[in-house]
């Protein structure tokens, strides 16, 4: 069976299910099939006493869980178990430094040629307005 046949069986055994995937269900003799396979889990689950668990062995599982999960330290450069660690920050802090540079770059270089446009098409304009004739380099 796939994951999504098991999510949709689950979604129609909780009720979660939209109209047209119910219908699905309730078309296919596969996933009715295994809709009624998780009911009956769900059945016999509910049906288990609890399980008593010693407060010692649960709180010893715990400590090993949370120290498994203890951040690492990352100016120690590696954690208690060997594993080398790797600070990405410095990666990322560079590499947005040259982004932000580029992105400057960019913005001067526009600046830059926006402003010499300008300027030569004022100087054409301020000869045009004078009498000048302006030789174009197309004219050649």
């Amino acid at each position: 069976m796939s994951d999504e046949f098991d999510e949709l069986a689950s979604a129609y055994l909780d009720g979660e299910a939209s109209e047209e995937e119910a219908r699905r269900v309730e078309h296919d003799p596969v996933l009715l099939r295994l809709a009624e396979e998780l009911r009956q889990l769900q059945v016999g689950a509910e049906a288990l006493p609890p399980v008593a668990i010693d407060p010692v062995l649960k709180t010893r599982h715990l400590a090993v869980a949370m120290d498994a999960f203890q951040p690492i330290a990352l100016d120690s450069g590696a954690s208690d178990s060997g594993m080398t660690v790797i600070d990405l920050r410095s990666r990322q802090r560079r590499r947005m430094q040259w982004l932000s540079a580029a992105a400057a770059g960019v913005v001067v270089i526009a600046g830059v040629g926006i402003a010499l446009n300008t300027r030569s098409n004022d100087a054409v304009e301020s000869l045009d307005a004078a009498g000048v004739e302006v030789e174009s380099e197309s004219d050649g």
